[in-house]
């Protein structure tokens, strides 16, 4: 599997920021956004893999797992399937660095905060943080994890997946006790802005100095 990486800057690495792209990317997608981040958290490894399927939907891109289907139980049902093979590249990397769920942030786009929202309510050891850019949410079958702090960001002008459902997902969250945060971002679609960068750079730094 491809993967993009930006090492960190000081001698011990202390966080490690994985970043799922959108369904038909890749890793280049998001890990363009880390020299924006960079500067604020030298300590941190930034990882952006592809997807861990061939796109299904198009000859090029990847995919964390299928979207020919929109109904939300064969969502729930693909990201059942998928979720190990992701939680096992993440544990690879947390091996090799020397880290844990604990030091872990995960940061998604679309389909790629789907992903991360879901990984986190079900994970079995709360991860640093989560933050999902643009994207719509699917509940697993059995949320074993609440302790995660998330935030979630969205284009006010998204036309791919409106802000409402956000704040839907948002409202959902606040009902299980999640620590969350919601920022809606004016005059941007379905993209992730300067704005939206620096929103989720405060959230990292409140989280890191707890």
């Amino acid at each position: 599997m491809s993967r993009l990486e930006i090492t960190s800057k000081e001698s011990e690495t202390k966080q490690l920021i994985v970043m799922l792209h959108g369904v038909g990317s890749n890793g280049h997608d998001l890990i363009s956004i880390a020299p924006f981040m960079q500067p604020y958290f030298l300590a941190a490894h930034f990882f952006a893999p592809n997807g861990i399927e061939q796109y299904d939907g198009a000859l090029y891109g990847y995919q964390w797992f299928s979207l020919k289907q929109r109904d939300p139980e064969i969502l729930r049902i693909e990201l059942e399937r998928t979720t190990p093979l992701i939680i096992d590249l993440i544990n690879q990397k947390q091996k090799q660095l020397g880290l844990t769920n604990q030091d872990t942030i995960l940061i998604g786009f679309s389909q790629g905060a789907m992903t991360s929202i879901y990984l986190t309510l079900s994970a079995k050891i709360p991860f640093k943080a989560t933050i999902g850019f643009s994207g719509a949410m699917v509940f697993p079958k059995l949320i074993t994890c609440t302790a995660t702090p998330i935030c979630l960001i969205h284009g006010r002008e998204d036309t791919v997946i409106p802000c409402d459902i956000s704040l839907n997902s948002y409202q959902i969250l606040q009902s299980y006790n999640v620590k969350v945060e919601h920022y809606i971002i004016d005059n941007l679609t379905h993209s992730i802005d300067m704005n939206g960068i620096n929103t989720a750079n405060n959230f990292i730094k409140r989280i890191i100095s707890i």
